[in-house]
Parts: structure tokens; C-alpha cells; sequence
């Protein structure tokens, strides 16, 4: 079994999510009281706004010992964390969620399904062969009856030949095609677009639980996460921290990332000063000759 040396728990649910709102609430005003001390110093500061100040603060507080408690209640409530390894240990191990025999069982039926086919060009060539066998006989394609049965050749290449001999035949089969396609019907009605069966090990990736991992930690908030939060590819697809680390918004801390793309988008420069209006034929200026001439000229120049 997989060893899970270092058990963490970190639970994160609604409740933690409404711990860290309080929280940043409290913080927001807990600086807004540095503020009001100095209003109060310099005489600013009115009875009303420190007591409603005041007031938001308190409940401020409550909220956070409540959303604590609330959290600290739902994390205590989860079984021994050692228990939740083992769990997860067993898990990762567990070899009745592997895909290899899939892929195995996938592999015996393309084997099958080749088979099937070189079994039915087998067949077919030997009714050829036994055409050619019975004309090198002398025996006609049809007149000749043979213990009062008669013998019927109807040959059109290899895959349209039959032999009957009395009220029995014998003829060669085009294509297995349709007789797979019926045997296997009713497991493939259900697929809805061509899937590789190659891709079945990304349906395990378990071995990547246990391996390297790459962390950052951010440098500014940034997608909902504070300055200072560390993401690794436990969380984020390593793409997405390498990006943040070439945007200059997170600093690598463990493991490696790809190097920026040599593709990088280039911008160009708007221009976005006013620009000179044009001139327009109006009513009051359609008897210049001289402005006709020009609009003319332009437009045929366009």
C-alpha cells in the first residue's frame, strides 16, 4: 500500500468560504479604525460615526467567531484524519480501478476483429481454389448432374463466387463487416463520437497524486486568491502557474515550469486622436464647384 508520509486535512466548503468573507469584512474594519483614531485626534470625529463605527466592528466580530466556529465544527466532524489517509492510500492502490484490462479486453477484440477477417479470406480462397479445381475437371458451369444432383459454378471473382450442387450451395461472404456490426450493436448504440481507445490511461492518472508537484506562490491578488496564497498543480494545470509566473503576478517556490512560449502576441498601437472631419455635400455647399470636384475625385480614387 501506498505510504502517505505527512497527513494534512484542509477542508474547504461553504463554511470555510464564509469564514474567509467574515474575516476579510473584520480586517477591512479594523484598518478603517486606524482612520477614525486620527479623525478623533484632529477633532473630526462625530459621537455618531464612532458609535455606528463602533457597532459594525462588534458585529463584524461575531460574524467571525461564528463563521470559526462553524468551520472548526465541520472539520472536527470528519473521521480521524489518519483514517482519511489510509483511505486515500487505499484508494491510489487499488487495483480493480486500474484500465489495463480494458485496454487488454480492447486489444483481444481488435485481434478478434482481424481474425474474423482473415478467416473469411481463407474461406473465399479456397472456393476459388475449388472453382478452379472443378473447371480444370472439365465440369461446365451449368449441364453437368452428378448422382442427380446438378452442378451449378456461378463465378464473379473472389468474393462473388457460388457452387451448388443440388439443393445445396456453397458461396463466399464479400464482407464480415455487417456480421461484426450486428454482433457488436448493441454495445456501441450508446457511442456518440469516435473516442480512441489510447486515451483510456488518462481515465487512471492516480500515479500523479504521488509525484512532483510544482507550486507558486502569487504576488498580488489574483483570480479570487490573495497575495501570498500558494497554487500548485495539485489545483492548476501547470500551464496556467507557469503564466502566472511569466506575467510577473506569482514567484516559483517548488518544482519546475515551461519556459515562456517563443509565440508571443504583438500589439500595435491605437490611434485614438481626434481625426479631422471629413467633407460632405450638403445643401449648402453643392454649388462649389470646386468641393463636387474633389468628392468625385476621391470617391473614384477608392
Amino acid at each position: 500500500m501506498t505510504k502517505i508520509q505527512k497527513h494534512t486535512i484542509d477542508l474547504r466548503s461553504p463554511r470555510t468560504e464564509a469564514l474567509e468573507a467574515a474575516e476579510a469584512e473584520l480586517e477591512n474594519l479594523t484598518a478603517q479604525t486606524d482612520t477614525l483614531k486620527a479623525s478623533a485626534l484632529a477633532g473630526n470625529l462625530g459621537a455618531e460615526t464612532l458609535a455606528a463605527h463602533t457597532d459594525r466592528l462588534n458585529l463584524a466580530t461575531m460574524r467571525v467567531d461564528a463563521a470559526r466556529h462553524a468551520a472548526e465544527a465541520e472539520l472536527n466532524n470528519l473521521p480521524d484524519r489518519n483514517t482519511i489517509a489510509d483511505a486515500i492510500a487505499e484508494l491510489l492502490d487499488d487495483p480493480a480501478l486500474t484500465t489495463t484490462p480494458i485496454e487488454e479486453a480492447i486489444s483481444r477484440l481488435r485481434q478478434a476483429l482481424a481474425d474474423i477477417t482473415t478467416a473469411n479470406e481463407t474461406r473465399n480462397s479456397a472456393i476459388a481454389t475449388w472453382v478452379t479445381r472443378l473447371r480444370e475437371l472439365g465440369i461446365p458451369d451449368t449441364g453437368l448432374t452428378v448422382n442427380g444432383d446438378e452442378v451449378h459454378i456461378q463465378s464473379a471473382g473472389p468474393t462473388g463466387t457460388t457452387i451448388t450442387i443440388g439443393g445445396g450451395r456453397v458461396s463466399t461472404i464479400g464482407s464480415v463487416a455487417g456480421h461484426i456490426r450486428h454482433t457488436t450493436q448493441k454495445h456501441s448504440d450508446s457511442a456518440h463520437m469516435a473516442i480512441d481507445p489510447a486515451n483510456l490511461p488518462s481515465f487512471d492518472t492516480r500515479g500523479r497524486a504521488l509525484g512532483s508537484t510544482t507550486a507558486v506562490r502569487l504576488l498580488r491578488d489574483l483570480g479570487g486568491h490573495k497575495a501570498g496564497t500558494v497554487l500548485t498543480t495539485r489545483t492548476h494545470a501547470l500551464g496556467v502557474l507557469a503564466q502566472m509566473v511569466h506575467n510577473d503576478n506569482a514567484e516559483l517556490i517548488e518544482g519546475d515550469i515551461p519556459a515562456p512560449s517563443p509565440h508571443v502576441l504583438k500589439r500595435f498601437g491605437v490611434d485614438s486622436r481626434a481625426q479631422a472631419a471629413p467633407e460632405h455635400i450638403t445643401p449648402r455647399n453643392a454649388n462649389d464647384g470646386a468641393l463636387v470636384e474633389a468628392a468625385v475625385a476621391r470617391a473614384f480614387q477608392n
